[in-house]
């Protein structure tokens, strides 16, 4: 109807644990909107990054082949591919593990998640009831929360966080409005590029 398509950029889909630490899911996670596509509408994005390490740089991509194709050139001309050591070395580290090995590995990891998703929901029941409000997390690594109050800042709270060893992320970076006008920040570096580089180019001749 609205002719769209979607992004699924899923970095944390394999941090799952809708149960809790004693009943993680393994392998057998909940499926995104690619499993849902029957058009060809969901480029599914997905990465290694919380899985294993962000520092190989790993990462692949489902989509129709002709988006595929074009993605593939695009890295062939631009970053040559992923790096090939780290390739070998996920390659050689699955080849080791195997499907039970890697399962056994993805739920260590989700119950190690889990627990510290217990732990962050129990302090702030015990130290932010009435102040925010938030819901459990059941998956990933943050714990989503929303500040009562009028003209609230949670970007004030950097400071003081971080020397508590607590880290925080702002909600209005992920937010429509804020990524609206960085958008609308860029176009606007970009005209002001092309209109210089015009200026120049007349100038020249």
């Amino acid at each position: 109807k609205c002719d769209v398509v979607i992004i699924e950029d899923d970095a944390y889909y394999w941090l799952q644990y809708p149960h809790g630490p004693d009943n993680v899911p393994g392998l057998n996670l909940r499926p995104g909107f690619l499993s849902l596509d029957v058009d060809g509408r969901v480029i599914r994005i997905d990465t290694l990054a919380k899985l294993l390490g962000p520092g190989f740089r790993l990462g692949w991509l489902a989509a129709p082949p002709e988006v595929a194709l074009k993605v593939g050139l695009y890295l062939a001309s631009s970053t040559v591919g992923a790096s090939s050591l780290s390739q070998v070395l996920i390659h050689q580290l699955l080849e080791q593990w195997g499907i039970q090995g890697l399962e056994s590995f993805v739920r260590r990891l989700q119950q190690r998640y889990a627990r510290s998703a217990a732990v962050a929901a129990a302090a702030a029941d015990e130290h932010l009831t009435g102040l925010a409000e938030w819901r459990s997390a059941n998956a990933g690594m943050f714990l989503w929360m929303m500040l009562k109050g009028d003209n609230t800042d949670s970007a004030k709270l950097l400071e003081y966080a971080a020397a508590e060893g607590v880290m925080i992320v702002p909600g209005q970076l992920s937010s429509v409005k804020h990524l609206a006008a960085a958008a609308a920040q860029l176009r606007r570096q970009q005209q002001q590029q092309g209109q210089i580089q015009q200026q120049q180019g007349t100038i020249q001749q």
